[in-house]
């Protein structure tokens, strides 16, 4: 779109509330130290500038912003008078604070704009960085911090050590004494650079009576020697922090010298991201000891946390740069340690509450083991388990053990072996989602998936071979539960997309009588040959509509666009 075009103003509410949508970043990106919109490139980026350029025009009073991001004083001016001659701020939860300081004035508007709204607790997630422009007005930006109750700030640092001004300085610390007054200020995340040493920043003078959760950088922290032990007597000090997530390795040598030293039991409330420091850690066979069994479990559990079907997700945006950079990976990484430790101490035990685990690497095989040594219990507690890109024992390992908590499965639909339909046939009655990708020519399914899944309620499905090797359900078997079809990824052949358009027409929805939903991922079509190739799509969904089936076709964002075409 181009927000230079008048003829944009002039078109429907529908896509303008649409585009304002759009414009709502994920909570996690947004206050990501990766900006997600930080290049040209980015549509994200062109839809903050077209609701900053237009903020009134764009945004009505049916749909306000939850998030923005100011980076220059113009900006900060801009909105303030927006908001104060509006309502578009009524609903701002969510800020990206990159600039404007030498406004603190059109900051308070903001904020206060925001708090009298729907929301009366106004803003409450901040990313912070104080840039080298950060002003000289540093009482009047303390004062329009204290018009916050953050419950999350995403601290960073705009500048490096060489050009950190006085005025930084000044500011730094007057965050620090603003903290104490956020009444609901549950999580704070250090950037990684933000502990080298600075002049005049107090670093471990705060306190905050309800914060849960720390996530900082260790080995950045540890560059700080100074700051270092005062920042975690700072911590000790606040006996409700729960939990402090580091965004690097578990380093023996540092906390055998900051912490194990001082005879603090900090080790029960971190959690580390990167594995062991020492790549060569292991070469010495007595220092598996060293690492303490609650220092394992969390990297296990790290290493196989489950964000999405079908995909992993770092939670830290530091150790996907950490893995870039070092050529590792860093979950593969810390699931060759754990398998260290599984072959030195027996398979799966400790685990009795995890909920999540993934398991998608080749390397990872168990044939060593008998399904004996694995304790059939070992997980009472499992909801969702991926596995994927493993040797099949691994599949049949996992048929073998009872797990009465299993809703959600991610599993490959290959069956050479017969492990998945193995899998399925222990499982499947229990599962209410279920995602099946990479099926290839061994696969020959002899049984319904839904005569092995009853009570399946979801199913995703990704992969060009998998609508040709496998049966939904037997006609005339009524299926009351199944309800969601999820086509994750179609292809680029003709062929291939006949073969799924050829699948969901032969689904026999008279037998699904609760049958509701089909997402299909298709991108909006552009030149004549797309027209031509999506067409069938097009036409597929308006048959489906007719059906009273919500068919929706989505683009690589994940934005519906098929209710904007004249169907």
């Amino acid at each position: 779109m181009f927000p230079d075009n008048p003829s944009i103003w002039r078109l429907p509410n529908e896509i303008l509330a649409e585009i304002a949508r759009l414009c709502q970043i994920p909570q996690e990106q947004f206050l990501s130290f990766e900006a997600p919109f930080s290049t040209p490139l980015s549509s994200s980026l062109l839809n903050l500038s077209l609701v900053c350029k237009q903020w009134n025009d764009l945004v009505s009073s049916h749909s306000p912003i939850e998030s923005i991001a100011i980076r220059s004083s113009a900006q900060a001016l801009r909105i303030a008078e927006a908001a104060k001659t509006s309502n578009v701020a009524r609903r701002l939860r969510c800020i990206r604070l990159e600039g404007g300081f030498d406004q603190p004035g059109a900051l308070r508007d903001i904020f206060i704009a925001a708090r009298s709204g729907a929301n009366p607790c106004g803003i409450e997630f901040m990313y912070l960085s104080l840039a080298v422009t950060v002003g000289h007005d540093v009482d009047g930006l303390r004062h329009a911090l204290e018009d916050l109750d953050l419950r999350r700030l995403a601290w960073d640092v705009g500048y490096s050590y060489t050009h950190f001004t006085v005025a930084a300085s000044r500011a730094t610390n007057a965050v620090y004494s603003v903290i104490p007054k956020w009444s609901r200020l549950a999580r704070i995340d250090f950037g990684r650079d933000f502990f080298y040493p600075r002049p005049s920043v107090d670093h471990y003078t705060f306190h905050s009576p309800t914060l849960r959760e720390i996530h900082l950088d260790l080995l950045g922290l540890s560059n700080a020697d100074v700051h270092f032990p005062g920042f975690f007597d700072t911590l000790h000090r606040m006996p409700q922090l729960a939990t402090i997530y580091c965004r690097d390795a578990y380093n023996p040598a540092l906390l055998e010298k900051h912490m194990v030293a001082t005879n603090w039991p900090i080790l029960e409330k971190m959690v580390f991201s990167g594995g062991i420091r020492t790549l060569n850690f292991f070469q010495n066979p007595n220092n598996a000891a060293r690492v303490p069994p609650i220092v394992w479990g969390k990297i296990f559990k790290f290493a196989t946390h489950v964000r999405h079907p079908g995909d992993i997700c770092f939670e830290w945006s530091g150790a996907y740069r950490e893995s870039v950079e070092h050529n590792v990976n860093i979950t593969r990484l810390n699931l060759i340690l754990t398998c260290k430790v599984f072959k030195r101490y027996g398979v799966f035990k400790g685990f009795d509450n995890l909920l999540e685990l993934d398991l998608r690497y080749s390397f990872l095989n168990f044939d060593e083991f008998q399904g004996s040594i694995a304790d059939r219990d070992a997980f009472p507690r499992l909801c969702q388990l991926y596995i994927e890109d493993c040797h099949p024992n691994v599949t049949l390992l996992f048929s073998k053990m009872n797990l009465p908590c299993l809703m959600e499965v991610g599993l490959e639909a290959q069956s050479a072996t017969g492990s998945t339909v193995a899998f399925l046939e222990a499982h499947g009655p229990s599962l209410d989602l279920l995602y099946l990708s990479k099926a290839d020519a061994t696969c020959t399914w002899q049984r319904p998936l839904l005569d092995l899944c009853e009570n399946l309620q979801e199913l995703h499905l990704s992969g060009p071979q998998l609508p040709s090797k496998i049966n939904l359900t037997v006609p005339g078997t009524v299926q009351h539960n199944f309800a969601t079809l999820n086509i994750l990824k179609l292809g680029t052949d003709t062929h291939v997309n006949a073969t799924w358009n050829g699948f969901i027409s032969s689904l026999p929805f008279d037998d699904l009588v609760n049958f509701t939903t089909i997402q299909v991922p298709i991108s909006w079509p552009v030149t004549q040959p797309e027209i031509a190739m999506k067409s069938p799509w097009i036409h597929r969904v308006k048959a489906l509509t007719d059906m009273k089936v919500q068919a929706t076709l989505v683009d690589e964002d994940g934005a519906a666009w098929n209710r904007f075409i004249e169907l």
